[in-house]
């Protein structure tokens, strides 16, 4: 699992946590999906650009880039979550 940021020293105790990492290595994956962003920039993983697999967006921005190869965009939803 990739994040912006790394996991809070709150949340350390989590299984998995350790494998948490803010560097997505695109050679190793064939498969990304992201949750609520309406474009790649607002993710902030540079490495994404790179990437050549699959790409699931989920997302509910009214101005949502539909940057994925799949995109899921529910425009009336007032979060993604819903």
């Amino acid at each position: 699992m990739t994040i912006k940021e790394p996991v809070p020293d709150s949340l350390k105790f989590l299984p998995g946590s350790e494998q948490v990492s803010e560097k997505f290595p695109t050679e190793k994956f064939d498969l990304a999906i992201s949750f609520g962003a309406r474009d790649l920039e607002r993710i902030g993983i540079i490495e994404l650009k790179e990437f050549k697999g699959i790409f699931i967006n989920f997302d509910h921005h009214p101005d949502s880039t539909n940057f994925g190869s799949v995109n899921v965009v529910d425009q009336e939803a007032s979060a993604v979550a819903e």
